[in-house]
């Protein structure tokens, strides 16, 4: 079993031997380690500033999306603006559902070809 040595006496501590490489070492040490500080710094904050980007442009997708300026392609990939796609549903008319398939394809195939 070990003992408990409640007191620490200053010659014990001055007797302790701590290795230190010479102060030009140690001074290479220390501006190597800012050197890296400085880069991770660095990269903190711009990865802060894209945070806040992305939040800002999440925000500002969202007020788009509710506001309606946002169009949101199906999955199928081609963006179609809901009014030419719905027309006369839009307006309170009635379409055929032949005649909204038709409007459909049309409006798709103009968008295909840059119209």
């Amino acid at each position: 079993m070990g003992s408990t040595h409640k007191t620490i006496y200053m010659p014990d501590v001055e007797s302790i031997r701590v290795p230190l490489p010479p102060v030009e070492e140690q001074d290479r040490i220390v501006e190597a380690v800012w050197s890296r500080l400085r880069v991770v710094g660095g990269t903190v904050d711009r990865l802060h500033r894209q945070i806040e980007l992305l939040v800002e442009h999440r925000q500002a997708l969202i007020t788009a999306a509710v506001t309606g300026e946002l169009e949101i392609p199906p999955r199928g990939g081609v963006s179609e603006p809901t009014e030419a796609i719905l027309g006369g549903f839009v307006a309170g008319a009635p379409v055929s559902p032949a005649a909204a398939l038709a409007r459909r394809k049309r409006v798709v195939g103009e968008a295909l070809q840059g119209r």
